[in-house]
């Protein structure tokens, strides 16, 4: 858990055009105002995953591959978030 906490963390780090790049890239409709932060951005993200269980498959199997904008620290960030449990190794806090 402490391990995937400080994962998003850094994600809140990503600046909003990474984010839109990312999204736009993907496909994932998602509304956005111009006034949204970096981080409402990221919230609508990860309401949206959250509500979409194909989205997340769709993102797992593309998280491990080279994306054409998206920064590869946030491909790396988000693939590590998506695996199963079971996949993760154990934290060790």
């Amino acid at each position: 858990m402490a391990v995937s906490l400080s994962t998003l963390v850094d994600l809140a780090r990503i600046d909003k055009q990474q984010w839109l790049s990312f999204i736009e890239e993907n496909h994932f409709p998602i509304e956005f105002r111009q006034r949204d932060a970096a981080r409402d951005i990221l919230g609508k993200l990860l309401a949206y995953l959250e509500e979409n269980p194909d989205a997340r498959e769709k993102l797992k199997a593309i998280a491990t591959k080279k994306s054409g904008q998206a920064s590869p620290e946030l491909m790396k960030a988000l693939a590590y978030l998506l695996k199963d449990n079971n996949e993760r190794p154990p934290d060790r806090d």
